[in-house]
């Protein structure tokens, strides 16, 4: 029997729930391991695109671990990526051809522009502001060399 060339799927997306709950908590602990907040992005921008369901509830999942892992709101980045998606996913696709450039922007935005999201709200509700450090910056790096091999 062949493969079929328009479904290529080669691994369960079930699989990857339990490795990224490992990977999260090891992240947790070892700086130098990147959290996967861009790459957790940049799925869900694959699976609103491929309209499949039971990979978006995979990454929306994945959302909920990253957000219990770091003390995060409660469905923030899944409403965070949900607003960039409708907003602003569809421009950058038809204005930037390159797609090296549109996934690191997927990455940075991922990154650099969840952390605007949640000092917004810390300044609509009057919560403790977020913060930054240059581990995001590596992270960012780290993750586009992900993202470029997916």
């Amino acid at each position: 029997m062949q493969r079929s060339l328009s479904h290529q799927i080669s691994i369960n997306p079930i699989i990857i729930l339990p490795l990224f709950l490992i990977y999260e908590s090891l992240s947790s602990i070892y700086l130098f391991m990147p959290p996967l907040l861009g790459v957790i992005f940049y799925l869900f921008i694959n699976a609103k695109e491929s309209d499949s369901i039971k990979l978006l509830l995979i990454v929306a999942l994945m959302l909920i671990i990253y957000e219990a892992e770091k003390g995060y709101l409660f469905l923030s980045t899944l409403l965070y990526f949900a607003v960039l998606y409708e907003l602003f996913i569809p421009y950058l696709k038809q204005n930037i051809v390159c797609k090296a450039c549109l996934k690191f922007i997927f990455i940075f935005l991922a990154y650099i522009g969840y952390y605007l999201f949640m000092f917004l709200l810390s300044q609509i509700f009057i919560f403790e502001s977020p913060s930054i450090d240059l581990h995001v910056i590596y992270y960012i790096f780290v993750e586009f060399l992900i993202v470029s091999l997916l």
